[in-house]
């Protein structure tokens, strides 16, 4: 049996209230939720019964969690949260490349890029820098909310300016190169994160 447009409506109200307001998610969610209420009502299950056990079944994947990983001042639906851990994994295992070869480089006192490797290393980084603010206005120009687009927010867009900053204000040749491959990783990290928002858009 197909729902009415109330009954749909109801369970948008739903996720609504707990806030899943991500595509890429409220949709997969939805249509687990619809199709089960409707397998049950083929059943003889009543639409509030069916609506009232499938909200139960979702309300620990649904209610409002944080992480490290991601941000503890980040408080999303728990569904969302552990996406994000997973695309942010790339990143963390990036960030500790970045920390173990800043580790054996950290003792070298003298120049060892030369500045014209160095200069190279850095217009590198505002390139893509730049590439990545163009895909951010891109992707908040769509007005579409996922999850990759939450990343790139909180991940991407506000870290990669302040690395640059550092990199071009520190003399040392392994601090520069710590924080521009820091840098260049969270851009390729955020080009990845835009171009599955736009594969979710097409959908």
């Amino acid at each position: 049996m197909e729902l009415t447009t109330e009954q749909i409506q109801q369970i948008d109200n739903y996720l609504n209230n707990k806030g899943l307001n991500y595509i890429d998610i409220r949709t997969e969610v939805f249509d687990h939720i619809a199709s089960d209420i409707e397998a049950q009502i083929d059943k003889g299950v009543s639409f509030e019964k069916a609506l009232n056990l499938n909200t139960k079944k979702w309300d620990n994947d649904l209610k409002s969690t944080s992480s490290w990983i991601v941000g503890w001042e980040y408080s999303r639906p728990k569904i969302v949260i552990n996406k994000a851990k997973k695309e942010v994994l790339y990143l963390s295992l990036f960030i500790l490349f970045s920390a173990i070869l800043f580790g054996f480089t950290i003792d070298i006192e003298t120049s060892f890029m030369g500045n014209f490797y160095r200069s190279i290393l850095l217009y590198f980084t505002i390139f893509i820098t730049i590439a990545n603010f163009i895909f951010y206005l891109i992707m908040r120009k769509n007005k579409v909310k996922t999850t990759y687009l939450f990343l790139f927010e909180k991940r991407v867009f506000f870290n990669i300016p302040f690395l640059i900053l550092m990199a071009t204000v520190i003399k040392k040749d392994s601090v520069f190169l710590f924080y521009s491959i820091l840098a260049i990783g969270i851009s390729l990290f955020g080009i990845n994160l835009f171009r599955k928002h736009q594969k979710i858009l097409k959908l």
